[in-house]
């Protein structure tokens, strides 16, 4: 039976979650001072009911995949908690989430209040008034708020338990530079190969929950479109697709604020043991846990390529 890691962190590494949260509050700021506060007007001429319903399967059908990947995420980090950190290592991982989720939040809930392109990226009140013009809705404006306030919600909701996903792929893997007792060489090889292959799931469950999250935003972005006359659904098709490139482009450089340093802290310590003749085969550490060459690069970038997806399939359309 193997026994539980007795190990300690450094508060160093445990300080590479910082840089993560510090990026997603960038990115929100930047949306804030720069991005659009106007009203989108719905030129709807006739209620689209089969639209309303299309979009909101596909919404469902996103939030179906997000949820389900942020469950395997939980899943693999409460696995890792039991297997491989004592009762203190425990503790200190859980407050280290604990305190990322209480920051993350409050940012959601505070910038939601006082940034209105936060909380309505479309334009002022865009899911009320497209929920209105669907014509879904049976019994007048009261039932449409009604499904628009639920709207709201779920959307609300779906951010809340991707943001909960984001927080444990980032503190497990930060919790990959765990430092090992002393041990004879033979232990420190075989602790650092199982920190590369737990580097490598949390990193590609990131990039899977944050593709996950472009391909959430996409769908309930993209479920007004149906409203617009042909011209004014060009412009809104472009204002959905940069929105969703920027998202991807900040998820993929917050998959690097911490996989980059968890990367290089493995290496460095792969090489020490190597110079310090400890371990003949040590040199296959060097490898670090990630995919060779393209991959590593691919797995950082997905959630920018899905971003950028619906930009190419647009322009592949236009001149088809």
């Amino acid at each position: 039976m193997r026994t539980k890691n007795q190990s300690t962190t450094d508060w160093a590494s445990l300080a590479l979650v910082v840089p993560p949260v510090l990026i997603f509050i960038g990115s929100d700021l930047l949306l804030a001072w720069f991005g659009w506060y106007g009203l989108a007007p719905l030129p709807s001429l006739a209620p689209q009911p089969h639209a309303d319903a299309a979009g909101r399967l596909y919404i469902l059908s996103a939030l179906l995949a997000a949820c389900g990947v942020s469950f395997l995420t939980l899943v693999l980090f409460a696995r890792d908690l039991v297997a491989e950190f004592d009762a203190r290592m425990r503790r200190l991982l859980l407050l280290t989430l604990l305190t990322g989720l209480v920051v993350g939040s409050l940012w959601m809930t505070l910038s939601g209040r006082y940034f209105a392109v936060l909380a309505n990226p479309l334009g002022i009140d865009v899911v009320g008034k497209a929920t209105e013009l669907f014509g879904s809705v049976t019994d007048g404006d009261r039932d449409a708020k009604i499904v628009a306030t639920r709207l709201d919600t779920l959307i609300f909701v779906a951010r809340a338990g991707l943001m909960i996903g984001a927080a444990l792929t980032i503190v497990g893997a930060v919790s990959c530079l765990v430092r090992p007792l002393p041990p004879p060489a033979a232990k420190a090889r075989a602790f650092l190969l199982r920190q590369r292959l737990r580097l490598r799931l949390y990193v590609n469950a990131a990039a899977a929950l944050m593709v996950a999250s472009i391909v959430f935003q996409l769908a309930w972005t993209r479920w007004p479109q149906a409203l617009f006359e042909p011209a004014a659904a060009k412009a809104f098709s472009a204002h959905v697709d940069a929105f969703a490139l920027y998202s991807g482009v900040t998820s993929s450089l917050v998959i690097a604020s911490f996989a980059v340093p968890v990367v290089a802290g493995l290496r460095a310590r792969a090489a020490a043991l190597t110079e310090e003749g400890e371990d003949a085969e040590a040199p296959v550490l060097l490898d670090a846990g990630l995919m060779d060459g393209l991959g590593k690069i691919l797995v950082v970038l997905a959630p920018a390529l899905a971003g950028i997806l619906p930009t190419i399939a647009d322009l592949l359309q236009l001149r088809s």
